[in-house]
């Protein structure tokens, strides 16, 4: 699991060419910082093609990086909180009507 600075560069490359040697298994994740919205970090952008998993917070990057993986737990996004929104509006208004 590495989050981002630029030193797990080297231990990320290390391991994935000892993968390749088969001398070592295991998954590498890449979460990138929650911080980037519209585009990655240097250090995401050159693990992006070589981690098992990616880990984006925010929409707009997993559509540029198909291969990533939404992880919205410490976001609530506008549409999320407008259909929260909606729901809790038409559960009042029904329970009034009752």
């Amino acid at each position: 699991l590495c989050n981002g600075p630029g030193t797990c560069v080297p231990i990320v490359m290390i391991v994935f060419l000892l993968r390749i040697l088969g001398m070592a298994d295991g998954n590498v994740v890449f979460v990138e910082s929650f911080c980037r919205v519209r585009n990655l970090s240097l250090t995401g952008k050159l693990l992006y093609p070589i981690v098992d998993k990616f880990v984006v917070h925010w929409p707009e990057l997993l559509q540029q990086y198909p291969r990533s993986q939404l992880v919205s737990a410490f976001v609530k996004h506008q549409a999320k909180e407008e259909e929260e929104t909606k729901k809790a509006t038409a559960t009042d208004v029904d329970s009034r009507l009752s």
